[in-house]
Formats: C-alpha cells, structure tokens, sequence
C-alpha cells in the first residue's frame, strides 16, 4: 500500500457545511503501476488474503456453493483484500461472481450479509455482485473485465482473468466514465425531488466515490497508472488541474464524512460533476450520455 504524510482534511476546509462531524482523511491507498509494455499491473493473488479476511471470502465461497452449486463459474475477490492491504474499519469485501445464469433468487444473500455483519464488525461492507460470464468471455460485458484484469483475483472454479486481453490505462481502462452524464443528470432529478423517504448521506457516499473515480480516469493515461482508491484519485486529478483543487478536496471531504445537506450535494454536481463530463468527452472523444 502507497502511503505518503497522513493529511487531515477539517471543517475548516469545508466551512458551508452545517451537518458534517468532521474525521481524518488519511492519505493511503494503491496505485497501480504498469510494465514495460504499458500494460496495468495487478497485484491481486489468492495468497495476499489473510486472516480475518480470508475467513470472510470461506464463508462467502460456502453460501454460494450451498444456494447455487450447478450456476457459479467463478468467484473473485477485488480491491484492498485481494492485495493484502486492508485496514479494519475502513475496508470492505467485494465479491464478484460469475454465473451461468443470472436471472435467479438472491434473497439469500440478505441473510448471509446480515450474518457476515454480525460476525465480522470490523468490515464495513459486503458487496456481493453476480455478473453473467458469457458476456464476460464474448467482450459485451466492458466494465467488468477491466476489474477483473487489474484488481481481482480468483478464490474459486475455473480462473478467467489469464484469458482476459491486457490493458493500459486510457480509453480501454474506462470504468466511471460510462453514463458519467447520464448518472449526474438522474441524482439532480433526485436531489430536487420533495421525496423524504431517501437517505441522503447514502447517496452523498455513493456520488461523491463515483465523481473522485472518473475524475481520475481524466488523468490516468497521462499518468501511466490505474487506482480505484479515493486518495489517489484526488491526489493524481489534482496534479494535472490544481485550479480544481480545492472542489475536489471537497468531494473526498464528504465521500467520507457524508453530508445530508441537499443543496451542498447539488452544488457539487452541478459544478465539478458537469465540468467533469465536458472535459472527459473532449479528452477521449466520446459520448457518454448512456
């Protein structure tokens, strides 16, 4: 794990903000690196994942084998877990399994996270996702494969990463980007909707991520580098637009200190969130309405 000076991101850095308990931002996360070729380096393997966490992924690999035994291809581990470099507290699991047929009943897996939630407390959360593998081996599937090719590692059946083609960082490598525009535009709509019921700080988690990551997908050819990490996004899109600096120290500020402030939020996105889009359209040269 890349880790510089430990950096505290305050109150004082975010004055407009009424509902925020402020908490350290440390500066911590991976940056993938590429090889001689250009191509992305992934530093995943089965044997990175150390106990507790391995515990976690047995007990994952158990529920899937126990509910759908004849529909799993294969399962993967991503991100921090995979690399072995996970902190308690802050990480969490994410599972990617690839299945023969994905339209299926997955009550069971609302069970099984609220099991995982009681016996392992240190993880803050467990996401569980199924992906169809013939749209992952026939190319029409765009987005998994590039996780699949540099942050994960396969923990059961048959591995499909080795056949994947490799990548470089660029147009290729895109993972946010794709209904960048499309995604601003609907949580506008949703943010100005009198609706009570939606939780706001939630959905200030997940738009805040989502706006770090492609915003560092503007910059990640330029730097020959891959990473899906919050501080590193912030860190490397800054370097290249530090005229922008100080809105997108904001972004991380309240990816993890959510806000419930509506109109903080729809500041954001109508700012930093529609700037992003025009100049990722400029730069790779494609539209990304859908």
């Amino acid at each position: 794990m890349e880790e510089i000076n430990t950096k505290q991101i305050t109150e004082k850095d975010n004055p407009n903000s009424t509902t925020i308990q402020s908490k350290t931002i440390k500066n911590i996360g991976t940056i993938l690196s590429v090889n001689d070729n250009g191509y992305i380096v992934n530093q995943s393997s089965i044997e990175k994942i150390t106990q507790p966490w391995s515990n976690i992924v047995s007990d994952i690999v158990e529920a899937y084998k126990k509910h759908i035994p004849n529909n799993i291809h294969s399962i993967y581990i991503k991100g921090s877990v995979s690399r072995g470099t996970p902190i308690k507290g802050i990480s969490d699991i994410d599972c990617l399994a690839l299945l023969h047929d994905v339209n299926i009943d997955t009550s069971w897996k609302d069970s099984l996270k609220k099991d995982l939630e009681s016996k392992y407390p240190f993880c803050t959360d467990f996401d569980l996702v199924d992906k169809d593998v013939k749209k992952i081996t026939d190319g029409k599937n765009k987005i998994a494969p590039v996780l699949l090719k540099t942050m994960a590692t396969c923990v059961y059946g048959k591995d499909v990463i080795r056949d994947l083609p490799d990548i470089k960082p660029g147009k290729e490598s895109l993972i946010c980007t794709y209904g960048f525009k499309n995604f601003i535009n609907k949580k506008i709509e949703l943010l100005n909707n009198k609706d009570e019921s939606i939780d706001i700080k939630s959905q200030c988690k997940y738009i805040m991520k989502r706006i770090l990551r492609t915003a560092f997908e503007l910059v990640m050819e330029k730097e020959e580098s891959f990473t899906r990490d919050l501080y590193p996004c912030y860190e490397l899109f800054s370097k290249n637009y530090p005229e922008k600096e100080k809105e997108m120290k904001e972004v991380l500020f309240l990816a993890i200190n959510n806000t419930d402030d509506k109109e903080k939020i729809l500041e954001i996105l109508n700012g930093i969130g529609i700037w992003i889009t025009e100049k990722v359209e400029n730069i790779y040269n494609i539209r990304i309405k859908k």
